[in-house]
This record gives structure tokens, C-alpha cells and sequence, in this order.
């Protein structure tokens, strides 16, 4: 076949011009796959591709996908932080309901056997207290403490002076700033002074 015909059957030949600014818009194929798929003009492609703004509508479909897999994924973290959180703050309650229990610390887990050579476990009340058992509710309590305040953005108290120090350190620093920049005006400051109490002909 003649390029003569050729062309003029692609002339005459119904292209679904909307199908394909989509397929390139949504879709991953570049304008030469796209004429070698459909078997259209390279300079038919070019000419609806600048009047219809395939790129810009291809680059704002992108853009607004991403956004939304953005907020997709924040949303998800959000949730699962706020699971967190939640979950902090019942396990504090859990080990303050805990301290606040007087016999707390002095409950131990006892095994006993019994007739016929079985065994049981029982609670027991002694005068002594469980040290080990204060000593790791102390601990899961700092690491609570520890996991809210990460969450929630609440410096601890080191943080909290550290802060305290660089604030201190510019409050310094601009003082004595300022304090050259006033030494630096007054060294350029020019006067004039006269011998004579006859001024006629000086003026400001």
C-alpha cells in the first residue's frame, strides 16, 4: 500500500480521540506506545495532545492521585497512632490502679501441694514487700509515660531545659549583638570641634 493511501484511510478512519487522551492521562504509556498501539499519525497525536493539554491533565491527574495516597497513608497512621494512645493511656490506668492498691507489693504467687500429690497456685498476703515487682512496675510506668509524651510531642524535662539553656544562650547572644552594633555606631560618629566662639558663616 502507497503512503498516499495509507494516509488517506488514517484521514477517513474514526479515532475515539477522548479513549485515548484517557488511556494517556490515567495510564503509564507514553505518546509513541500510544501511536504504535492504535496505529494513528505521529503529528494527529501532537496536534490533540497540545489542543486538549494531554501533559498538563496527565501531570494534574498524577498530582491528585499522589495527594490522595497521601492522605490515604496519613489517615492510616493517624488511626494507628491514635490506637496507640489509647492503648498508653488504659495501660497507665491498668498500673496506677495497681500502685494505689495497698497490698499490691506484699501479694505473692505461692505453690502449695495438696494430698494425692497435686499442686496449686494460690495468692498470699505477706508483710513483706515485693521489691522486684516495684522495681518493674516502676519501669512500665516510665515506659509509658515515656511512649504518651512521644506521642502527644511533650518534651520531657531534660528537653524542656535544654530548650530553656539555647533560649538563655540567644537572649546572650543578641544582647551583646546589639551591644557592638551601638560601639560600632559610635566609633563612626564624626564631631567637630571649634576654637573660637565666632561661628558666623557655619551653619548646620
Amino acid at each position: 500500500m502507497s503512503l498516499f493511501w495509507y494516509f488517506l484511510i488514517m484521514s477517513r478512519r474514526k479515532i475515539d480521540w477522548d479513549a485515548i487522551k484517557t488511556e494517556y492521562v490515567t495510564g503509564d504509556m507514553g505518546q509513541n506506545a500510544l501511536i504504535k498501539k492504535y496505529k494513528i499519525d505521529q503529528k494527529l497525536v501532537a496536534k490533540h495532545s497540545k489542543q486538549d493539554g494531554w501533559v498538563k491533565a496527565r501531570k494534574e491527574y498524577r498530582e491528585k492521585v499522589q495527594a490522595k495516597a497521601q492522605e490515604k497513608s496519613a489517615n492510616k497512621r493517624a488511626n494507628e497512632l491514635a490506637g496507640l494512645l489509647d492503648s498508653s493511656y488504659r495501660m497507665r490506668d491498668i498500673i496506677q490502679n495497681a500502685v494505689n492498691d495497698p497490698v499490691q507489693f506484699n501479694r505473692y504467687l505461692v505453690t502449695k501441694g495438696r494430698k494425692g500429690g497435686e499442686f496449686e497456685t494460690v495468692e498470699e498476703v505477706y508483710d513483706k514487700v515485693d521489691t522486684k515487682a516495684i522495681r518493674e512496675m516502676t519501669q512500665a510506668l516510665k515506659a509509658v509515660e515515656g511512649l504518651i509524651r512521644s506521642l502527644n510531642n511533650i518534651p520531657t524535662e531534660a528537653e524542656m531545659q535544654r530548650l530553656q539553656l539555647e533560649r538563655e544562650r540567644f537572649e546572650m547572644e543578641k544582647e551583646k549583638w546589639e551591644r557592638e552594633k551601638a560601639e560600632q555606631s559610635s566609633a563612626h560618629e564624626v564631631r567637630v570641634v571649634f576654637d573660637t566662639d565666632d561661628l558666623e558663616g557655619w551653619t548646620e
